[in-house]
């Protein structure tokens, strides 16, 4: 069944209403065989991007706006955060849950995403999409209300009548029913700590059946030289801030300490009154373990080797560069690549690092020229430059 089906299902007819905004076709059909599990049928509307879901939402002499929103992050004109932000702007729109299905990896991507509203991030399995996207429609359909059959068609598709109880349950400890099957660990804790909902990810990362650990404090699993967090984490959900993508450490059952990416979201009840905290933690163990491998590689490194992000911003050294360019590590950590460019060719050097960016590529900087490198007392000494970019989830760097 292709896009027409999708499409063919009128709002009149459909207990609940979802607007998928997805580019991929193949994620589209997967989207639809979950759609027809149950028996409260749903109506999907269907546009590939950010730009197309907000003339959708806006559209003059709309009956019904949808229930819920599934969206991608990656798509083109108009991205999953950027609609997010456009959503977050507009206080109808803003009303309206919004479920992000993604494949990026990126912390920062998924921290963003929560900044801008949205009330659960998944990533997109290799195997079992089909299962994750039924089990959160399982959920949202037990959120609403069944009309009485009495109800006339124009009461059953009442954009009012559902919202209030969707509104109910975004953000609270419900949302754990959802993520039941996540490959993320995610935890609700209340205010002060208690442990509320874990989840199966959570088994396996900790170690501790959620039998075990709710009604338990979070400190059961946070070494003691970490518990300071803490107070920075509490500070921040009462404000109703969700924190960055953070990296910490946490120990597990059987006393070993996992290196784990962690985003904070605060949870509020249906007045808004914040109550507790959602936390999605990732273990990073064997992506640490590879950064500090690759650490010591640069730093044993002959020739001195700096590390760029893709704004120009030193976020490696090593000793042979420290000694090179005369400047301490904490120093260089400190500057882009473009302040150790010589003053007069300082004002061009963005743009060409820019156009790399555009089309990263391992090469020599500079074949057939003398290229110079400036030191911190001002001297210029002549160098050779190789670029060997890298793709990690947090961007491209350039080595």
């Amino acid at each position: 069944m292709g896009l027409a089906a999708i499409r063919s299902r009128e709002a009149s007819v459909a207990d609940m209403q979802v607007l998928l905004v997805e580019d991929n076709p193949g994620d589209v059909e997967l989207v639809l065989e979950a759609s027809m599990d149950g028996d409260m049928p749903y109506g999907i509307e269907v546009v590939s991007d950010g730009v197309e879901a907000l003339a959708y939402l806006r559209r003059e002499g709309a009956s019904r706006r949808p229930d819920l929103i599934l969206l991608d992050l990656k798509m083109p004109r108009m991205d999953g955060l950027q609609l997010l932000a456009e959503l977050s702007r507009d206080a109808e729109l803003q009303r309206i849950p919004a479920v992000v299905l993604t494949s990026s990896e990126a912390p920062r991507d998924l921290a963003r995403a929560y900044e801008l509203g949205a009330t659960a991030c998944f990533g997109k399995p290799g195997t079992g999409l089909e299962e994750v996207l039924r089990d959160i429609l399982r959920f949202v359909r037990r959120s609403l209300p069944r009309p009485p059959a009495s109800a006339s068609p124009v009461e059953r598709v009442s954009p009012g009548f559902y919202r209030p109880a969707l509104e109910a349950t975004r953000q609270t400890q419900e949302l754990a029913a959802i993520v039941e099957s996540a490959a993320d660990a995610i935890i609700g804790t209340s205010l002060d700590g208690t442990i509320t909902s874990w989840n199966a990810s959570a088994e396996s990362l900790y170690g501790h059946r959620a039998s075990e650990v709710v009604g338990h404090g979070i400190d059961l699993i946070i070494p003691e030289e970490r518990r300071g967090e803490l107070g920075e984490i509490v500070d921040a959900v009462a404000q109703g801030r969700a924190t960055q993508a953070i990296r910490t450490v946490r120990v597990t059952r059987d006393g070993e300490e996992r290196h784990i990416g962690l985003t904070i979201s605060p949870v509020r009840d249906s007045t808004g009154t914040i109550i507790g905290k959602s936390a999605i933690a990732r273990d990073i163990t064997a992506e640490v373990q590879a950064e500090e491998r690759f650490r010591l590689a640069v730093e044993a490194a002959p020739s001195a080797m700096l590390m760029i992000d893709d704004t120009g911003q030193i976020v490696l050294c090593n000793a042979e560069a420290e000694r090179l360019f005369g400047y301490a590590r904490d120093e260089l950590l400190g500057l882009t690549v473009d302040d150790l460019v010589p003053a007069e060719l300082r004002g061009s050097h963005p743009a060409h690092r820019e156009a790399f960016m555009a089309a990263p590529q391992v090469r020599s900087m500079g074949a057939g020229r003398e290229l110079y490198g400036l030191c911190k007392d001002g001297r210029q000494v002549p160098i050779e430059i190789g670029l060997n970019p890298i793709t990690t989830n947090e961007g491209t760097f350039v080595l």
